[in-house]
């Protein structure tokens, strides 16, 4: 997907995406990309992330000091001041293939119901 897709989509400019993508594509799990085939694809590693290692990307626990910590998105920073103990070991334990697994299912159910 392009960072003008995704802009468009999150409703943010790209500046914006590039910079809340930017942790992830340090991370090794999303590969940036420029030019006419340039846009952002999660990498083989994605799937075996925890939710809880995302999270911490975005945490100021999780990172060093710079000058993307102040884009952190506020949904993101709430939820990890809200994290207690038990649910850090809860979200360490689901992967990203698990969540996408459990959308795909609720969309399936839902597209049933209809």
């Amino acid at each position: 997907m392009t960072s003008a897709q995704l802009a468009i989509w999150l409703e943010l400019s790209r500046d914006s995406v590039h910079q809340l993508l930017l942790p992830l594509v340090r991370s090794g799990w999303v590969a940036a990309g420029r030019g006419r085939n340039g846009g952002y694809r999660p990498t083989p590693l994605a799937p075996t992330a925890t939710t809880l290692s995302v999270v911490s990307l975005y945490s100021r626990e999780g990172r060093e000091p710079g000058p993307e910590q102040s884009t952190m998105p506020g949904a993101i920073e709430r939820l990890d001041r809200e994290l207690s103990e038990t649910h850090r070991r809860y979200l360490s334990g689901i992967t990203i293939a698990h969540l996408v697994a459990e959308v795909k299912a609720e969309r399936e159910e839902l597209t049933y119901s209809i």
